[in-house]
């Protein structure tokens, strides 16, 4: 029975067992397994096929390879194609360019072309009415000047009531009573009535009523007896006048009164109603109670001859 060793350098060394025991067989072929299974390992893993690629690579050429010259040639008229079809997508770049260029020009000039026209009719239209104002102003010019209103002419009255209105901000709040007018209706005792009201100070909505006291005398007839010389007695109709106040609603019907003395504005409000004068009674004089949510109240009194003089207003 042959026995084998392996050495540092890898060298097998051979000798006869000289022992015939047992356990050299089962070593000498555990060894011999050993090396089959290592070689086997080395030819699943292909370690001697890469060695000898590996030292006769630097002199073999493979079959399908490609020259380096024709590899350049290629890569020449690549870029000689590619050069070529840029040139061609720039002119036609450049084409449609030129065109928009000239639709934008051409819609450019026609736009701007009747800009141009629509203002020289403008121009044209102002320098006619140019004209005529300096014809107005000639022939101004040589009528006489106007003769100054009166301080007391309706247009000023008029003018101060608006400006008393617009130009009231920064005083205090206050309503009053601008104009109150009356005039006789068509049946008699009925009159008709006008009042004006405005506010200052912040222009807010103010509400409120307002009443009209008519104020004077009522005639009432008295009998008094009286003695005569014979010792009879008489009954002589003795006519006095009584002073009476009344409130402009007591006299009206009560279908009539509702909400007829309210009012409600911003700026200034024109109020329109109607009073009734009884029977036997003298009217001397009217008051006017005003009484604004918020505010204090205003009281104006007019005498009876000289308020029917006043006329209404009318506001355009």
């Amino acid at each position: 029975m042959l026995e084998f060793n392996i050495d540092k350098q890898a060298g097998i060394q051979l000798h006869t067992c000289e022992r015939k025991s047992r356990w050299c067989k089962i070593i000498l072929w555990l060894s011999w397994l050993a090396m089959l299974a290592f070689l086997g390992w080395l030819f699943w893993k292909g370690l001697p096929g890469n060695i000898f690629a590996m030292s006769g690579s630097t002199n073999v050429t493979p079959a399908n390879a490609v020259p380096p010259q024709l590899v350049q040639k290629r890569v020449a008229d690549c870029k000689g194609e590619s050069d070529a079809a840029n040139k061609q997508q720039d002119k036609g770049c450049e084409q449609q360019l030129s065109e928009l260029k000239s639709k934008l020009n051409h819609q450019f000039s026609k736009k701007y072309s009747q800009q141009v026209k629509s203002s020289g009719e403008k121009l044209k239209n102002a320098e006619m009415a140019l004209a005529q104002a300096r014809e107005k102003i000639k022939a101004l010019e040589a009528k006489p000047l106007p003769k100054p209103a009166k301080p007391d002419s309706e247009l000023q009255k008029k003018l101060f009531f608006y400006e008393k209105i617009l130009g009231a901000n920064g005083v205090e709040d206050a309503v009053f009573i601008n104009h109150f007018a009356a005039k006789a209706a068509t049946e008699k005792g009925h009159y008709h009535f006008q009042l004006i009201l405005a506010r200052l100070g912040k222009h807010e909505n103010t509400t409120g009523k307002y009443d009209i006291f008519l104020k004077g005398y009522k005639r009432v007839e008295t009998k008094q007896k009286e003695k005569l010389a014979d010792a009879k007695t008489s009954e002589k109709t003795i006519l006095k006048k009584e002073p009476v106040t009344y409130k402009h609603t007591d006299l009206l019907p009560a279908e009539a009164v509702s909400g007829q003395n309210n009012f409600a504005f911003k700026y200034y409000q024109i109020v329109t109603g109607e009073f009734v004068l009884p029977g036997k009674f003298e009217l001397e004089s009217l008051s006017v109670n005003v009484q604004p949510e918020g505010m204090s109240s205003v009281r104006n009194n007019y005498d009876w001859d000289n308020l029917k003089q006043q006329k209404f207003k009318e506001f355009e």
